[in-house]
């Protein structure tokens, strides 16, 4: 799916510990979300674009995966 004009574009961007894979849905309130895999177990989950870009610019904030817990 691709994002709308407006979103900024996080597809292919490697995000300490995960790969963001493509946009997941249609704009909701909170912002873009988007297809995330795991590094370590290979898990997918939905993650905030908001939170994903925080992930490369605050080395403090982290995403969880939801499977393996790292």
């Amino acid at each position: 799916m691709n994002a709308p004009p407006n979103a900024i574009d996080m597809a292919g961007a490697v995000v300490p510990g995960f790969q963001v894979l493509e946009y997941a849905q249609p704009p909701a309130p909170g912002g873009a979300r988007w297809w995330v895999m795991c590094l370590r177990c290979g898990g997918q989950q939905i993650e905030r674009g908001s939170n994903l870009r925080r992930a490369q610019r605050v080395p403090a904030f982290r995403i969880w995966c939801k499977e393996c817990g790292e």
